[in-house]
């Protein structure tokens, strides 16, 4: 059994609109009771030499402004909650945060740091259970497809697979910010688009899961999840 006194949640963001709401969304999943929540702001500063000093103090006041909003959303759960600010490009960043508290916490032997394309990345062994967050809407409907099909490649028999997002509603223009987010994702990504919690469902079954149900976190968060099972016999 996993030492659930131990857990930890490594919530990362860039200070954007779009990082805030997964923010709040990491707040409501369904951690173990006794999780606890750290967050980290990581984002590659402009080059500042030569700046006036007026310019200057609006970068950084952007950044207290955005460290002091991921913490005061974390608190709500976490009261201890603390949110590191990591002055290099977001992905080297998250990674250098997670690494340190794992460290700090004497988990670094049990823990693994992976930088990798999600559809090339193989482990060693397979999981017990797997989180997609918030990256169906980014590859389209065939990538979303194959992406799911190496989940449940992934997993152990009888394992989960767990799929946060900010579904739209099988109406497909509510609600409001999925909405929004579905015409974002066709301007700015070559196959993206935003995914209903019917097709997301039946995608997952296709891919080989069962027994899938829908979680809704809360009335105001706009993310929710699916979560389905690999057989036990497969």
């Amino acid at each position: 059994m996993p030492d659930r006194a131990r857990f930890g949640v490594l919530v990362a963001t860039d200070g954007s609109r779009p990082a805030q709401t997964a923010v709040a969304a990491s707040v409501e999943f369904p951690w173990p009771k006794r999780a606890s929540g750290h967050g980290v702001l990581a984002r590659a500063r402009l080059p500042r030499r030569g700046w006036p000093q007026s310019v200057t103090r609006v970068l950084e006041q952007s950044e207290l402004r955005a460290a002091f909003v991921a913490r005061r959303v974390l608190r709500r759960r976490w009261p201890d909650a603390e949110v590191a600010v990591v002055d290099r490009p977001p992905v080297d960043g998250i990674l250098a945060e997670a690494r340190r508290l794992a460290a700090s916490r004497n988990m670094a032997d049990r823990l693994e740091f992976v930088a990798i394309d999600a559809k090339e990345y193989t482990p060693d062994r397979p999981f017990d259970t797997i989180l997609v967050s918030n990256t169906l809407h980014m590859i389209g409907h065939a990538g979303s497809l194959e992406l799911l099909k190496r989940c449940y490649r992934m997993l152990t028999p009888g394992g989960r697979l767990i799929v946060q997002a900010q579904y739209l509603n099988d109406d497909r223009v509510s609600p409001r910010w999925p909405t929004l987010l579905n015409l974002i994702q066709r301007v700015a990504t070559p196959d993206g688009r935003n995914h209903a919690i019917g097709e997301t469902k039946q995608w997952i079954e296709q891919a080989g899961f069962h027994s899938v149900r829908y979680l809704r976190f809360s009335l105001w968060n706009v993310c929710s999840c699916l979560i389905g099972e690999r057989p036990a016999n497969s």
